[in-house]
């Protein structure tokens, strides 16, 4: 099996995309973290107003299945993204919670604070 992680950058307005997946002899499968729009004051719900929100605020993240998303992202070659593969003995599912308990799962911001002195 090989995990997988293919990466949209950001850019313009658009805050990017990464997701997790797994591909093996019997199928693949994709899961994204990511906002809700709605989970935004009213005053950033539109697509324009994200980033300024996120760069100095927090909201609930959430897991989704992102199979969809992939298949388009890597069937349109005008769209640029990265990828890294590794082998891997173990199923993504195993590490992620249950499909019952995706959803806010954590915080999503569009800045790291992964450690103190971290940027």
């Amino acid at each position: 099996m090989q995990l997988v992680a293919p990466v949209q950058p950001s850019h313009g307005m658009a805050p990017g995309h990464m997701v997790i997946g797994q591909e093996s002899p019997d199928g693949m499968s994709y899961y994204g973290f990511r906002f809700d729009p709605e989970d935004l004051p009213a005053d950033f719900q539109r697509r324009e107003r994200w980033q300024e929100y996120l760069y100095s605020h927090k909201t609930p993240g959430h897991i989704r299945d992102d199979l969809t998303y992939v298949q388009g992202l890597l069937g349109d070659k005008t769209r640029k993204h990265l990828e890294k593969r590794v082998d891997c003995d173990q199923s993504v599912e195993t590490v992620i919670p249950t499909s019952m308990d995706r959803d806010k799962v954590g915080d999503y911001k569009a800045t790291w604070a992964c450690c103190p002195g971290c940027r």
